[in-house]
């Protein structure tokens, strides 16, 4: 999509539209951290994902089609279905995963180093760009947050002894989520967004289900182990996280800058935080404190736009 050619045919959006679009954007990507918590109190957690997942992106697609916007082709879905199981299954799927263990709190902290990890791999791949020495200097910072939530047994005990395993999972699905964000940006897709974003969830949901089925979670899925509130958390992540979430994300990619729109990045832990301490009765500790603030310091600097060359 080329935001420029849209920005240049049609008037700038009202002030008033772009304050709820940000609103949407930072109150409910940072709450699913939240419904995810509730439901994989009843849900196993990769069946969980994968209904999300499928049903998010199976009714865009047949709208879409009801609309006449082409099928992606061959290679479209291929890309798709790598772009979709690295951000559904290798993003979402492990921290829907780890949650059944990991305050959602944790979970978000740990999510919002995923900006350091575009830096990272954008420098090693081919013709990628070398990070600058102050975005080295963020990187070091925000890993070293991450450090600190990972290793001091004692501050680990002070938020309820997570365990190292689910921790260490929820960096490799933010490393996922960037790796597979940054394969889709660079290869072949659908000339319709909407169709992209639908194709990339139902792939995800399908790898999802897979996973889910290897694991024996079906025989999980009865009426009386599922509750009312796991049920409700999936249908808040479908409309509230896939559709309302991602589509304000969608939208606000053409009308507001990277760098206006980028800020979501360490709004939503705060919003996850407060969420996780009120509701469930998460600990917010000074070391969980201090681990907050190296992190987002450093998503912070790494995402400062460059210096203009003397």
């Amino acid at each position: 999509m080329d935001t420029g050619i849209l920005a240049s045919s049609r008037p700038p959006p009202a002030r008033l539209a772009i304050v709820v679009a940000f609103a949407l954007l930072y109150t409910v990507w940072g709450s699913t951290y939240f419904a995810i918590r509730i439901g994989v109190r009843s849900w196993p957690p990769f069946s969980m994902a994968g209904a999300r997942f499928v049903l998010a992106g199976l009714v865009p697609m047949v709208v879409l089609r009801l609309r006449r916007v082409p099928w992606p082709t061959a290679r479209q879905w291929g890309n798709a279905a790598v772009v979709g199981t690295s951000l559904a299954l290798g993003g979402n799927g492990l921290v829907t995963w780890a949650e059944q263990r990991v305050s959602s709190s944790l979970a978000a902290l740990l999510i919002a180093t995923t900006p350091m990890w575009f830096v990272l791999i954008e420098a090693v791949r081919p013709n990628g760009r070398a990070p600058s020495a102050r975005t080295l200097f963020g990187l070091a910072l925000g890993f070293g947050g991450v450090v600190s939530l990972i290793g001091p047994a004692e501050l680990r005990k002070g938020l309820g002894s997570p365990p190292i395993d689910a921790l260490l999972v929820i960096v490799l699905a933010s490393f996922l989520w960037a790796g597979g964000s940054l394969y889709g940006k660079h290869h072949e897709q659908p000339r319709s967004v909407w169709m992209w974003s639908a194709v990339q969830m139902f792939s995800g949901g399908l790898a999802l289900c897979l996973v889910a089925i290897t694991r024996g979670e079906l025989s999980q899925l009865t009426a009386a182990a599922l509750s009312p509130s796991g049920w409700g958390s999936v249908v808040y992540l479908i409309v509230f996280g896939s559709w309302l979430g991602f589509g304000s994300y969608i939208w606000l990619l053409g009308n507001v800058s990277p760098a206006q729109l980028s800020t979501y990045a360490f709004v939503n832990p705060i919003v996850a935080v407060a969420l996780g301490a009120v509701f469930l009765d998460e600990p917010v500790t000074p070391g969980l404190g201090i681990a907050a603030l190296l992190i987002l310091s450093g998503v912070i600097i790494v995402q400062l736009p460059a210096r203009a060359p003397a």
